[in-house]
């Protein structure tokens, strides 16, 4: 049986998607295809598509993964001294930088 996601509000939807936008953004800015990410990260080109995409479907460590294969993509190095990289300052991390 399929794994079921549920719905996303509307707002969450658009963070999701804003967040795929970026790391594409970032992702060419490297120069890196999506195949060499995919290879960097241990996943498959199209789970980085659809993690492009804003696909709820992607799992939270294929996220982490990625943004350390970026360069944890945006966040400075100030903060990450300031940080304890616990799930919870994380979460918190993402949240303050992508809304």
């Amino acid at each position: 049986m399929a794994k079921r996601t549920p719905p996303l509000m509307p707002r969450a939807q658009r963070q999701l998607r804003a967040l795929g936008e970026r790391l594409r953004t970032a992702r060419m800015r490297r120069e890196i295809t999506q195949g060499e990410l995919a290879a960097r990260v241990g996943v498959s080109v199209p789970t980085i598509g659809k993690l492009e995409a804003g696909d709820v479907s992607t799992s939270f460590s294929t996220v982490v993964r990625v943004l350390t294969a970026l360069g944890w993509m945006g966040i400075s190095t100030r903060s990450r001294r300031r940080m304890r990289w616990g799930a919870n300052s994380w979460t918190a991390a993402c949240v303050a930088r992508w809304g």
